[in-house]
C-alpha cells in the first residue's frame, strides 16, 4: 500500500486544550518558500534598546520552526538584509543553515549606526529574491511549470521592509525604482510585500511602494514593540504562504491580526502631551493616490464624512503594461541603473 506524498500536510493532529482534544489540520506547505526581511540599522534604532537586534533573532527562529513544519520539497529559504548607510547580506541561505553562530551574527548586524537607505536596501533584497524565485521555477519539469502558473501559491514568496524614519541615503530615482519592484514582485511572483515602521506613518509607506495599507504594520520604538512587530512579521509572512491562496477571513486580518498591531504599538499616541510613535492609532488621513502611483504627494486630502480610509485603486491600475504578464515567465525586474 502506497502512502500519499501529500499526507504530512493533509492529515489532521490533535492539539490538547482544556476542552479536549481537537482536530487540526497543518498549514499548506508550498513547493518552495522564500521568505525576506530588511532591516533598519541606522543611528535612530537605537531607542529601541536592543529590541531589533533582539527581534532578529527571534524572526529567524520562528523562520526556522516554519520550515520544520511545513518541509518544502523544494527548500525554504531566508534572506536577512540590514542597511544603514551601507547594504549588508548577514544571512542568505536554507533554514536547515541557521545556527548559534548566525542568530550571533544577525544580532551583531543590526546594531544601531550610520544614517537610512531605505529604498536602495529594498531593491537589492526584491532583485536577489526574484533571481532565486526565476532559477528555482527554472529547475522545475514542465508539468511542474505548468502547476506552478496556475496555481502560483506553490511558491510561497514575502518579503518585509523595516524601518524607524526617512530614507536620506539612496541613490537619485531609488524611491521610483523600488516601487516598480515592489508591484512586479507582488504581481508578477503572486508574492506578499509588507512593511513595518515606526517614527513615520507604516500606511503612507506602504502607499508609497504600491501596496495595500493593510499590509503595513505600525510599530512603536519600545524594545518590546520592536521585538513583537519582527515576530508579527515573521508569523504574518508565514500565514501569507502557507494559506493555499485562500484568504483569510476579514476578521482576521488579511495581513497582520488586530493583536499583533495592538502589541506592536501600545503607546497612546497623545501620553505625556506629544504625538508618539504610533500614527496609525490616531485617526489617519485619507490616502493620496498620487503617493501610491509614485508622483510627488499633492495637498493631504480631508476626512471623508466617516473619518475612514478610502481603498486603494486596483492593482492594475498601478502597474505598467509591461508587467501584466503571467508569474514566472522570465520576467526579472531589471534596474534602470543596471543593479
Amino acid at each position: 500500500m502506497t502512502t500519499l506524498s501529500c499526507y504530512s500536510a493533509v492529515k489532521r493532529t490533535s492539539s490538547h486544550t482544556n476542552e479536549g482534544d481537537i482536530p487540526i489540520r497543518p498549514p499548506v506547505s508550498p513547493l518552495y518558500m522564500d521568505v525576506a526581511f530588511t532591516g533598519d540599522r541606522s543611528g535612530s534604532m537605537g531607542s529601541t534598546q536592543g529590541g531589533s537586534q533582539t527581534g532578529a533573532r527571534d524572526y529567524i527562529k520562528k523562520q526556522v520552526e516554519a520550515a520544520n513544519l511545513l518541509v518544502p520539497q523544494l527548500g525554504f529559504y531566508i534572506d536577512f538584509t540590514t542597511f544603514d548607510d551601507r547594504i549588508e547580506n548577514p544571512f542568505s541561505g536554507s533554514a536547515a543553515e541557521v545556527t548559534d553562530a548566525v542568530l550571533t551574527r544577525l544580532a551583531s548586524a543590526m546594531e544601531p549606526r550610520g544614517s537610512t537607505r531605505l529604498y536602495d536596501a529594498i531593491l537589492d533584497s526584491l532583485k536577489r529574491q526574484m533571481i532565486r524565485l526565476e532559477n528555482q521555477f527554472d529547475k522545475l519539469a514542465p508539468e511542474a511549470k505548468g502547476l506552478v502558473r496556475n496555481q502560483p501559491w506553490l511558491f510561497g514568496a514575502a518579503c518585509t521592509p523595516m524601518t524607524d524614519g526617512q530614507d536620506n541615503a539612496s541613490a537619485p530615482g531609488a524611491a521610483e525604482e523600488s516601487l516598480n519592484a515592489m508591484l512586479n514582485f507582488v504581481e508578477n511572483y503572486s508574492a506578499t510585500g509588507m512593511v513595518l515602521a515606526a517614527n513615520r506613518n507604516a500606511a503612507t509607506l506602504a502607499s508609497e511602494l504600491g501596496l495595500d495599507p493593510e499590509a503595513a504594520l505600525q510599530m512603536g520604538t519600545t524594545q518590546a514593540e520592536c521585538r513583537t512587530a519582527m515576530n508579527c512579521a515573521a508569523a504574518a509572512q508565514l500565514r501569507a504562504c502557507s494559506s493555499g491562496g485562500i484568504q483569510p477571513p476579514p476578521t482576521m486580518g488579511r495581513y497582520f491580526t488586530q493583536l499583533e498591531r495592538e502589541s506592536s504599538c501600545t503607546q497612546h499616541p497623545y501620553e505625556m502631551g506629544h504625538a508618539a510613535s504610533c500614527p496609525a492609532r490616531m485617526t489617519p488621513p485619507r490616502l493620496n493616490r498620487s503617493v501610491a502611483s509614485g508622483s510627488p504627494p499633492a495637498n493631504p486630502l480631508p476626512l471623508n464624512q466617516q473619518n475612514t480610509i478610502l481603498p486603494p485603486p486596483p492593482l492594475s491600475m498601478l502597474l505598467r503594461p509591461h508587467m501584466l504578464r503571467p508569474p514566472y515567465d522570465h520576467i526579472l525586474y531589471q534596474s534602470q541603473r543596471g543593479r
